[in-house]
Protein backbone atom coordinates (compact mmCIF):
# COMPACT_ATOMS: atom_id res chain seq x y z
CA UNK A 1 0.00 0.00 0.00
CA UNK A 2 1.12 3.95 -0.65
CA UNK A 3 2.33 6.22 1.85
CA UNK A 4 -1.00 8.46 -0.19
CA UNK A 5 -3.17 5.40 0.02
CA UNK A 6 -2.57 4.58 3.80
CA UNK A 7 -3.32 8.48 4.97
CA UNK A 8 -6.10 8.64 3.22
CA UNK A 9 -7.52 5.44 4.49
CA UNK A 10 -6.46 6.51 7.96
CA UNK A 11 -8.37 9.94 7.82
CA UNK A 12 -10.79 8.10 6.27
CA UNK A 13 -10.78 5.92 9.51
CA UNK A 14 -10.89 8.98 11.87
CA UNK A 15 -13.79 10.63 9.73
CA UNK A 16 -15.76 7.49 10.54
CA UNK A 17 -14.66 7.40 14.33
CA UNK A 18 -15.62 10.68 14.76
CA UNK A 19 -18.92 10.29 12.79
CA UNK A 20 -19.78 7.04 15.12
CA UNK A 21 -18.39 9.23 17.93
CA UNK A 22 -21.02 12.04 17.34
CA UNK A 23 -23.67 9.32 16.54
CA UNK A 24 -23.47 7.12 19.74
CA UNK A 25 -23.42 10.18 22.43
CA UNK A 26 -26.51 11.53 20.86
CA UNK A 27 -28.16 7.49 20.87
CA UNK A 28 -26.86 7.71 24.80
CA UNK A 29 -28.64 10.87 25.67
CA UNK A 30 -31.86 10.18 23.70
CA UNK A 31 -31.75 7.24 25.84
CA UNK A 32 -31.56 4.65 23.05
CA UNK A 33 -28.33 2.48 23.80
CA UNK A 34 -28.76 2.52 27.90
CA UNK A 35 -32.10 1.75 29.73
CA UNK A 36 -34.01 4.89 30.95
CA UNK A 37 -33.16 6.61 34.02
CA UNK A 38 -35.53 6.93 36.95
CA UNK A 39 -38.27 9.34 37.49
CA UNK A 40 -38.73 11.20 40.62
CA UNK A 41 -42.43 11.07 42.03
CA UNK A 42 -43.90 13.67 43.43
CA UNK A 43 -44.00 14.09 46.70
CA UNK A 44 -41.46 11.36 47.03
CA UNK A 45 -37.76 12.13 48.93
CA UNK A 46 -35.80 13.77 46.18
CA UNK A 47 -32.15 12.66 47.87
CA UNK A 48 -33.05 8.67 47.25
CA UNK A 49 -34.18 9.96 43.67
CA UNK A 50 -31.01 11.19 43.14
CA UNK A 51 -28.86 8.11 45.05
CA UNK A 52 -30.91 6.21 42.01
CA UNK A 53 -30.52 8.46 39.28
CA UNK A 54 -26.49 8.54 39.98
CA UNK A 55 -26.50 4.71 40.71
CA UNK A 56 -28.24 4.96 37.10
CA UNK A 57 -25.75 7.30 35.73
CA UNK A 58 -22.96 4.80 36.95
CA UNK A 59 -24.44 2.00 33.68
CA UNK A 60 -23.70 4.31 31.65
CA UNK A 61 -20.25 4.95 31.77
CA UNK A 62 -18.68 1.78 29.79
CA UNK A 63 -20.70 3.35 26.35
CA UNK A 64 -19.57 6.88 27.02
CA UNK A 65 -15.97 5.84 27.62
CA UNK A 66 -16.40 3.84 24.28
CA UNK A 67 -18.04 6.83 22.81
CA UNK A 68 -15.06 9.27 24.34
CA UNK A 69 -12.14 6.87 22.56
CA UNK A 70 -13.41 6.85 19.33
CA UNK A 71 -14.28 10.96 19.67
CA UNK A 72 -10.37 11.24 20.42
CA UNK A 73 -9.23 9.28 17.70
CA UNK A 74 -11.76 11.48 15.11
CA UNK A 75 -10.56 14.75 16.76
CA UNK A 76 -7.32 13.37 16.01
CA UNK A 77 -7.94 13.43 12.49
CA UNK A 78 -9.90 16.93 12.52
CA UNK A 79 -5.73 17.90 14.29
CA UNK A 80 -3.82 16.40 11.89
CA UNK A 81 -6.02 17.84 8.97
CA UNK A 82 -5.40 20.88 10.24
CA UNK A 83 -2.03 20.83 10.38
CA UNK A 84 -1.52 19.71 6.37
CA UNK A 85 -3.50 22.98 5.54
CA UNK A 86 -1.27 25.21 7.32
CA UNK A 87 0.61 26.22 4.35
CA UNK A 88 -0.12 29.32 2.17
CA UNK A 89 0.19 32.88 3.76
CA UNK A 90 -0.49 33.83 7.16
CA UNK A 91 -4.29 33.85 7.06
CA UNK A 92 -3.94 30.20 5.86
CA UNK A 93 -1.53 29.01 9.17
CA UNK A 94 -3.81 31.14 11.09
CA UNK A 95 -7.19 28.92 10.32
CA UNK A 96 -5.41 26.16 10.86
CA UNK A 97 -4.38 26.59 13.98
CA UNK A 98 -8.08 27.54 15.09
CA UNK A 99 -9.20 24.18 14.12
CA UNK A 100 -6.65 22.27 15.48
CA UNK A 101 -6.41 24.48 18.89
CA UNK A 102 -10.54 24.20 18.90
CA UNK A 103 -10.39 20.52 18.40
CA UNK A 104 -8.25 19.53 20.49
CA UNK A 105 -9.64 21.89 23.73
CA UNK A 106 -12.80 19.86 22.78
CA UNK A 107 -11.07 16.45 23.53
CA UNK A 108 -9.53 17.85 26.59
CA UNK A 109 -12.63 19.17 27.93
CA UNK A 110 -14.48 15.97 27.19
CA UNK A 111 -12.11 13.70 28.79
CA UNK A 112 -12.05 16.05 31.92
CA UNK A 113 -16.00 15.82 32.09
CA UNK A 114 -15.37 12.48 31.68
CA UNK A 115 -13.33 12.21 34.65
CA UNK A 116 -15.30 14.04 36.76
CA UNK A 117 -18.29 12.14 35.90
CA UNK A 118 -16.51 9.30 37.61
CA UNK A 119 -15.37 10.25 40.52
CA UNK A 120 -18.61 11.90 40.45
CA UNK A 121 -20.41 8.27 40.37
CA UNK A 122 -17.78 7.37 43.09
CA UNK A 123 -18.40 9.90 45.66
CA UNK A 124 -22.67 8.99 45.29
CA UNK A 125 -21.96 5.56 45.56
CA UNK A 126 -19.54 6.11 49.09
CA UNK A 127 -22.68 7.88 50.88
CA UNK A 128 -21.16 11.26 50.52
CA UNK A 129 -23.79 13.70 50.93
CA UNK A 130 -26.08 13.35 47.90
CA UNK A 131 -26.93 17.18 47.66
CA UNK A 132 -23.52 18.44 47.64
CA UNK A 133 -22.36 15.76 45.22
CA UNK A 134 -25.20 16.98 42.99
CA UNK A 135 -24.21 20.28 43.12
CA UNK A 136 -20.59 19.55 41.95
CA UNK A 137 -22.07 17.33 39.21
CA UNK A 138 -24.02 20.09 37.87
CA UNK A 139 -21.23 22.75 38.26
CA UNK A 140 -19.12 20.36 36.17
CA UNK A 141 -21.64 19.81 33.71
CA UNK A 142 -22.29 23.13 32.68
CA UNK A 143 -18.69 24.40 33.02
CA UNK A 144 -18.10 21.98 30.31
CA UNK A 145 -20.60 22.78 28.29
CA UNK A 146 -19.81 26.15 28.27
CA UNK A 147 -15.86 25.37 27.78
CA UNK A 148 -17.24 23.07 24.60
CA UNK A 149 -19.15 26.00 23.14
CA UNK A 150 -15.74 28.04 23.72
CA UNK A 151 -14.14 25.09 21.42
CA UNK A 152 -16.49 25.56 18.82
CA UNK A 153 -16.45 28.77 18.43
CA UNK A 154 -12.84 28.58 17.95
CA UNK A 155 -12.98 25.60 15.41
CA UNK A 156 -15.95 27.69 13.54
CA UNK A 157 -13.70 30.72 13.32
CA UNK A 158 -10.76 28.75 11.74
CA UNK A 159 -12.54 26.96 9.24
CA UNK A 160 -15.05 30.62 8.15
CA UNK A 161 -11.51 32.01 7.56
CA UNK A 162 -10.97 28.90 5.26
CA UNK A 163 -13.91 29.93 3.15
CA UNK A 164 -12.73 33.12 2.57
CA UNK A 165 -9.58 32.27 1.29
CA UNK A 166 -8.75 30.78 -2.12
CA UNK A 167 -10.22 27.35 -3.47
CA UNK A 168 -12.42 25.43 -5.01
CA UNK A 169 -16.27 26.12 -4.53
CA UNK A 170 -16.86 22.87 -3.01
CA UNK A 171 -13.71 23.44 -0.57
CA UNK A 172 -15.47 26.82 0.50
CA UNK A 173 -18.64 26.17 0.61
CA UNK A 174 -17.69 22.98 2.76
CA UNK A 175 -15.66 24.88 5.43
CA UNK A 176 -17.94 27.65 5.39
CA UNK A 177 -20.96 25.40 6.30
CA UNK A 178 -18.80 23.64 8.80
CA UNK A 179 -18.18 27.12 10.28
CA UNK A 180 -21.34 28.35 10.39
CA UNK A 181 -22.81 24.86 11.76
CA UNK A 182 -19.90 25.01 14.36
CA UNK A 183 -20.43 28.12 15.99
CA UNK A 184 -24.93 27.67 15.90
CA UNK A 185 -23.60 24.67 18.24
CA UNK A 186 -21.35 27.29 20.34
CA UNK A 187 -24.31 29.19 20.60
CA UNK A 188 -26.88 26.62 21.65
CA UNK A 189 -24.75 25.04 24.20
CA UNK A 190 -24.19 28.73 25.88
CA UNK A 191 -27.82 28.87 25.46
CA UNK A 192 -28.16 25.85 27.05
CA UNK A 193 -31.10 24.19 25.10
CA UNK A 194 -31.42 20.93 23.82
CA UNK A 195 -31.03 21.61 20.77
CA UNK A 196 -27.49 21.32 20.57
CA UNK A 197 -27.78 18.42 19.98
CA UNK A 198 -28.83 18.12 17.04
CA UNK A 199 -26.51 20.78 15.55
CA UNK A 200 -24.15 18.75 17.33
CA UNK A 201 -24.86 16.10 15.47
CA UNK A 202 -24.51 18.00 12.08
CA UNK A 203 -20.81 19.14 12.71
CA UNK A 204 -19.84 15.94 14.24
CA UNK A 205 -21.50 13.74 12.64
CA UNK A 206 -21.72 14.51 8.80
CA UNK A 207 -19.28 18.26 8.40
CA UNK A 208 -16.00 17.51 9.64
CA UNK A 209 -15.85 14.02 9.02
CA UNK A 210 -16.88 15.49 5.01
CA UNK A 211 -14.43 18.03 5.54
CA UNK A 212 -11.36 15.53 6.89
CA UNK A 213 -11.95 13.15 4.40
CA UNK A 214 -11.95 16.50 1.51
CA UNK A 215 -8.92 17.41 2.54
CA UNK A 216 -6.87 14.38 2.58
CA UNK A 217 -8.20 13.17 -0.68
CA UNK A 218 -8.07 16.53 -2.72
CA UNK A 219 -4.97 17.73 -0.95
CA UNK A 220 -1.00 18.48 -2.50
CA UNK A 221 1.45 20.41 -1.74
CA UNK A 222 0.20 23.82 -2.68
CA UNK A 223 -2.64 25.18 -1.24
CA UNK A 224 -6.46 24.02 -2.33
CA UNK A 225 -6.85 26.06 -5.32
CA UNK A 226 -8.09 26.04 -8.77
CA UNK A 227 -6.21 22.97 -9.95
CA UNK A 228 -7.12 22.63 -13.56
CA UNK A 229 -8.41 18.86 -15.47
CA UNK A 230 -7.96 19.80 -18.70
CA UNK A 231 -11.02 17.92 -21.01
CA UNK A 232 -10.05 15.12 -23.16
CA UNK A 233 -10.68 17.10 -27.00
CA UNK A 234 -12.06 19.90 -25.78
CA UNK A 235 -9.46 22.37 -24.58
CA UNK A 236 -11.27 23.54 -21.48
CA UNK A 237 -9.91 23.84 -18.15
CA UNK A 238 -12.32 22.78 -15.00
CA UNK A 239 -12.10 23.16 -11.47
CA UNK A 240 -11.56 20.52 -9.28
Amino acid sequence: MSTRARSTALAVGSAIALSAATLWTVLIEARVTVEAPPEWAVGSDFGEFLERWYAWQATTLGQEYWALALLCVGLLGVVVSALRIARGGTARRSAAAAIAAGASLWAAVSLAQSASRHAIEQMAASGNQIDAVNSIAFTVDTTAGWMHAGASAVLGLGLLVLATGAGSRTWRGLSAAAGIAAWALAWLLFAETDASRYAGLVVGALLLPLWTVFVWLRWTDQPIERRETRVAGAGVALPR
